[in-house]
């Protein structure tokens, strides 16, 4: 599922162990403000990066698997 902005969906998400990678577009502009990432979800969460891309313009793209509750 592809998920753009729905910060308190992608919390439910995450609190629910429905989020097996996480894809995070960095664009190199600081705003100060907006909708936070999962919402009101407090969960702390480990991720291992699979992988990263960089382009030209600044953005970067980055891969992550989400590391379950109780996983090894």
């Amino acid at each position: 599922m592809y998920l753009c902005g729905g910060g308190a969906f992608a919390g439910f998400l995450l609190d629910n162990d429905l989020i097996d990678q996480l894809v995070l577009k960095v664009n190199p502009i600081v705003f100060g403000h907006g909708v936070r990432l999962f919402g009101g979800s407090s969960r702390k969460v480990e991720l291992a990066l699979l992988g990263a891309t960089s382009y030209a313009n600044g953005v970067s793209l980055l891969r992550y698997d989400v590391k379950r509750r109780g996983a090894a």
